[in-house]
């Protein structure tokens, strides 16, 4: 137990300086990059071959991160449904498909987790750039 609970400690060090975008895409990008590093390990030759394939498995991916992400934003932290839904699920979408995206065109499937993870702070944290400007035009 005192392993997990390490863990959750680098993990608390690593996000805590995130903004909620950003942790809403780290968890996106874990959930993406664990799925697909596990089905890689069970498979051992994991290769998409077509970008039909490459967006269906990201919708999977992005309905699963979706979910998690709903449950601890509105259940744990207490966010209302309808302030974070759709902005949560664009985070999932894009990092989920940039992830598989990445995974997929160079076979990095080994290191998906910490791809997920790089690319979902990078996303959410433009995500949160991006809505920092628009709040501040005033139409």
């Amino acid at each position: 137990m005192s392993t997990f609970a390490k863990f959750f400690r680098i993990l608390q060090f690593i996000t805590y300086k995130l903004s909620i975008c950003a942790n809403t895409g780290f968890t996106a990008g874990s959930v993406a990059g664990f799925f697909l590093e596990l089905d890689y390990s069970f498979n051992n030759s994991f290769h998409l071959s077509s970008v039909q394939e490459v967006i269906i498995d990201s919708l999977i991916l992005t309905g699963g991160a979706w979910l998690i992400i709903l449950f601890v934003l509105c259940i744990i932290a207490r966010y209302t449904f309808s302030s974070v839904a759709l902005p949560a699920l664009l985070n999932c979408f894009l990092t989920c498909y940039v992830t598989t995206f990445i995974c997929n065109n160079y076979s990095l499937f080994p290191l998906g987790w910490v791809i997920g993870i790089v690319v979902g702070i990078v996303i959410g944290s433009i995500l949160c750039k991006f809505n920092l400007i628009l709040s501040k035009i005033k139409i």
